[in-house]
């Protein structure tokens, strides 16, 4: 099954590929994104999503819905998310429960969603500050990505992308760390042609991986890598998931080594590689508050929890491992 299809488009022929679609469509829009853009949408009509995590909430999920029924919009509606990580969520998450469910695409804004948050079909918001823990697993129809939207992206942002990144490329092979590193100042400068190649390399591999498990009960679990971790520092924090991953992913090497998962040269390369894209690793959070939000893990079940682990680069494992262990040890390497 195909689960997604992505296109690189260039971000004026946005007009042309709205009207393509030939559908009734309203557009949800992060609030940030349309007031840089709007005049490429001017003719449809719209939802504005304001920036952060704050929107994905049950109560701004009621706003929608009573937009959404104010416009009377109908079952053969298309909805379109127009936006980073949070409006992609909100989109596929109202799409999925709104007269049962109507149809929905995204045309993602940042590097983040573009690599990763708008593949795949989870569409999640937050309870308090526990994050994705209520949502769908329901695929858009198409995800169009036009790369010329991260023209306008800040540096912090770009970066919040280049986590999930460096996650793929680890996963992926030695291959696409090589892609990273050697390219490294071209990346950051935001060189047109490699950055289509390094969202085309990140596309590519994510879609393999949820085509093969969509429901993430096999395979698609390596795509939390270090997202357990990572996930309860960016709650914590003011630090973004990007930020946040990449921690998760440095402590869960260290662990790995801990373990004898992995060699010295493998935590070698994955530091070398978050240092060259110039992120903080260090956490400066008390562990009780990192160990309440891990409870709540989506992937833990009873007193087990599903773990990712570098055994190399190109070759992480699922390791099921007793909760009370996982504490314990990352407790040790965060303040040990």
């Amino acid at each position: 099954m195909k689960a997604v299809r992505s296109y690189v488009r260039f971000i004026e022929s946005i007009p042309d590929y709205l009207k393509s679609i030939q559908k009734e469509i309203i557009l949800l829009v992060d609030e940030n994104v349309d007031h840089i853009y709007s005049d490429f949408w001017k003719d449809y009509p719209k939802i504005i999503i304001p920036s952060g995590e704050s929107s994905k909430s049950f109560e701004f999920i009621q706003k929608v819905i009573n937009k959404l029924l104010k416009m009377n919009a109908h079952r053969e509606i298309h909805l379109i998310g127009i936006g980073g990580g949070v409006t992609t969520d909100i989109t596929g998450f109202v799409a999925s429960i709104y007269k049962r469910g109507v149809a929905f695409s995204f045309l993602p804004t940042t590097l983040l969603s573009m690599c990763d948050a708008a593949l795949g079909g989870k569409n999640g918001i937050n309870s308090g500050n526990i994050k994705n823990c209520i949502g769908t697993i329901n695929q858009p129809k198409f995800v169009a990505i036009f790369p010329d939207f991260l023209d306008s992206l800040s540096t912090l942002e770009f970066q919040n992308g280049l986590g999930e990144v460096i996650k793929h490329a680890i996963l992926s092979s030695q291959n696409d760390v090589d892609f990273l590193l050697n390219n490294a100042e071209q990346i950051k400068n935001k060189d047109s042609e490699i950055i289509c190649k390094l969202i085309e390399k990140s596309v590519h591999f994510k879609m393999n991986i949820v085509e093969k498990d969509v429901n993430e009960t096999d395979e698609r679990r390596l795509l939390n890598f270090g997202h357990t971790l990572g996930h309860a520092i960016e709650s914590s924090s003011h630090l973004s998931h990007g930020e946040s991953v990449a921690i998760g992913i440095w402590h869960d090497t260290i662990l790995a080594l801990k373990n004898k998962y992995c060699t010295q040269e493998v935590v070698d390369i994955i530091k070398n590689l978050f240092e060259t894209f110039d992120f903080d690793l260090t956490i400066n959070i008390d562990f009780e508050i990192l160990e309440e939000k891990i409870l709540h893990d989506k992937k833990r079940y009873n007193e087990e929890i599903y773990y990712i682990f570098p055994f190399q680069i190109g070759d992480c494992r699922i390791i099921k491992i007793e909760y009370s262990k996982l504490i314990e040890q990352l407790k040790d390497i965060i303040h040990g």
